[in-house]
């Protein structure tokens, strides 16, 4: 949303309204890859034996009326056809106590490790401590336009 708009509904609405309100865009968002040929670089990974996750910033647990906003960033990558499954090097699922902020609990699900909003480098390292992975590279491809 536009700085101007946000300031206009946090003027109108209370902190518990506004997380309601976000909540319900959140659940009617739709998305698409940064790059067409994001599928197909995945699944030339995945045939390579490469192995391939998501890092994201991405809340988790509760939010207004969602109840584990995880959940919606599969969502996501389940609309545009995305999986890491198949290409992660992280057999088990994780969770990040020690980084749990206001925006929820790091965790590592199905290949994709959401920050809820703590510091990527952070929990990456403690994702690859904890598995005592070691990788000679790691290639970073932000999802973000802007």
């Amino acid at each position: 949303m536009k700085p101007s708009i946000m300031l206009i509904l946090k003027e109108k609405y209370s902190k518990d309204e506004l997380t309601y309100l976000y909540s319900c865009v959140f659940e009617r968002r739709t998305v698409q890859p940064v790059n067409s040929n994001m599928k197909g670089l995945i699944k030339n990974l995945e045939e390579r034996n490469i192995p391939a996750i998501a890092l994201s910033g991405w809340w988790t647990g509760k939010y207004g009326k969602i109840a584990e906003m995880e959940n919606l960033r599969f969502v996501g990558l389940k609309q545009v056809d995305i999986t890491f499954i198949n290409t992660s090097p992280f057999k088990e699922d994780m969770i990040f106590p020690e980084f749990q902020n206001k925006s929820g609990i790091p965790m590592l699900k199905s290949g994709v490790i959401l920050t809820a909003l703590a510091d990527k480098g952070l929990v990456l390292k403690a994702v690859l401590e904890k598995s005592n992975l070691h990788f000679k590279k790691i290639i970073f491809i932000d999802d973000d336009l802007e």
